[in-house]
């Protein structure tokens, strides 16, 4: 039971989620048009539906823990990837 709440408190303090809500606003904000934001979060939205299948397809077939750490390290690399891309300086050019 600590496992299941740990891992579900892990997934929203993380903020992958609130990275997929706020998509467009962030890409807006940086400076990327209103077009370019909407089809970076399109993109977002077929990455993670075609990573969802494949953790479907591997869920039996690969221990759990295992995948829950990779999905977890894989995501607190995307978080500082997308903040090192945001606070390079070229994103101030408009």
């Amino acid at each position: 039971m600590i496992t299941g709440l740990g891992a579900a408190v892990f997934q929203q303090v993380i903020g992958s989620n609130s990275v997929i809500f706020y998509a467009p606003t962030i890409f807006t904000d940086v400076g990327w048009g209103v077009i370019a934001a909407l089809l970076a979060h399109i993109g977002i939205g077929v990455i993670n539906v075609a990573v969802t299948v494949v953790a479907m397809l591997l869920m039996d077939k690969v221990d759990r823990k295992k995948m829950l750490i990779f999905g977890a390290s894989s995501m607190g690399l995307s978080l500082i990837v997308m903040y090192t891309m945001f606070d390079l300086p070229f994103n101030d050019i408009k």
